[in-house]
């Protein structure tokens, strides 16, 4: 396994698939359209997603003063590969490309 920082298009099918299930295939993801968005990507043999989330700068809404925050969104991963550290490295990933772009506070809304 393999992360890295990819286009959106490359983990769009994941993300539906696994939080937007009902929608059609291709359709576009949150994220998708923001040229500030950072995809990570959990890649196993060169080519196959099997673990997604995405970065955006955006205030958090507690303390929306509170400079360089970004908020994590889209985190999916594969079913089959769930339980196996794929997440955590993905999350790892993700606030270590928040901290290169000054980043100081990660923030999600989620739901179980």
């Amino acid at each position: 396994m393999r992360i890295r920082i990819v286009d959106g298009a490359s983990t769009q099918e994941l993300r539906r698939a696994v939080l937007r299930p009902n929608w059609p295939i291709g359709s576009p993801m949150h994220g998708d359209e923001n040229p500030d968005a950072i995809h990570v990507a959990a890649v196993e043999d060169d080519a196959t997603v099997i673990g997604t989330c995405l970065i955006l700068p955006r205030p958090y809404p507690a303390r929306p003063d509170e400079p360089g925050a970004w908020q994590l969104r889209g985190m999916a991963t594969a079913p089959d590969r769930r339980n196996q550290g794929v997440g955590a490295a993905i999350v790892g990933a993700a606030i270590e490309a928040a901290r290169q772009r000054d980043g100081r506070l990660i923030w999600c809304d989620a739901r179980t």
